[in-house]
């Protein structure tokens, strides 16, 4: 389902971005046309804000359902419906498995999502070391995001103003031809900016909170005790996925094997702190 978030992200992006560059091209080379296509952003501007996102947080919390139901399944956890809300329909689950089956006949793209190298630990151990996964990748990537988001928005500006001042535009001219139909892309990067530095705020936050219960697990006796803190932290991560943008497939790919190698080195070295603490070796 977070594919179809994005597709959706994508095609604001193409309606935002270069459509609104055509836009303003045709409105530079026929005057008479500059009310309309100011009429048609500030339209579409109304559009995204009314439909498209409110439709675009349904799906984000729709998927971050079934990953839920996939991590408390995992984790042996109970299903918190006072922070997740009933759980996904299995209807859904198997139309989005099958619409994902289309692309990656084997779910090899699914396989191994957690480091395969804390099989070895106990259940809290290991599900301590999968949240605290699940945060830093994230956080990490969307630090990244949010920092692109922010240069494209300055050079956004810069662009339109030197285009204004280039062509010696009156105000109501810049304002009707460069100015309205920027303003739909300017309002998505914006938005991304805030979304994903505050969606890595909060997960560097959550990373923090990680290492305190770390540090604990690796001095108590009985590690169920710490049980419901890790639900606690599983709150939060589903709080996280169901506000958070998805970060774009191009972005997420780039940075994918990098991260993996530093996920499981990160892994090994977590676990050789935990049989150390324990007296395993």
């Amino acid at each position: 389902m977070y594919r179809k978030a994005k597709q959706l992200f994508v095609a604001q992006s193409i309606v935002s971005g270069p459509f609104a560059c055509i836009l303003i091209i045709i409105g530079l080379a026929y005057a008479n046309t500059k009310s309309y296509i100011a009429i048609w952003s500030v339209g579409y501007l109304f559009i995204e804000i009314l439909i498209i996102s409110p439709y675009q947080k349904m799906i984000r919390k729709d998927a971050a359902k079934i990953q839920e139901a996939f991590d408390t399944e995992l984790f042996s956890m109970e299903w918190n419906s006072v922070c997740c809300g009933t759980m996904p329909k299995k209807e859904l689950i198997i139309q989005y498995s099958g619409e994902h089956k289309n692309l990656d006949p084997n779910f090899e793209k699914l396989q191994n999502w957690y480091p395969k190298a804390i099989a070895e630990l106990p259940n809290n151990a290991a599900t301590l070391i999968c949240q605290r996964t699940n945060c830093w990748w994230d956080g990490d990537q969307r630090k990244k995001y949010s920092l692109m988001s922010l240069v494209a928005l300055i050079s956004s500006i810069a662009i339109g103003a030197i285009t204004s001042l280039t062509l010696n535009l009156s105000a109501q001219d810049a304002i009707l031809s460069i100015a309205l139909p920027l303003l739909p892309m300017l309002k998505l990067l914006i938005t991304q900016f805030i979304d994903q530095r505050d969606a890595a705020v909060r997960l560097e936050h959550l990373h923090q909170e990680q290492e305190k219960i770390w540090s604990k697990l690796l001095k108590v006796q009985d590690e169920k005790t710490l049980s419901q803190e890790l639900r606690s932290l599983q709150n939060e991560i589903f709080n996280s996925r169901s506000r958070n943008q998805p970060v774009i497939d191009v972005i997420y790919n780039f940075f994918k094997d990098s991260r993996e190698c530093e996920m499981n080195a990160t892994a090994e070295q977590l676990i050789f702190e935990y049989k150390k603490a324990k007296g395993y070796t």
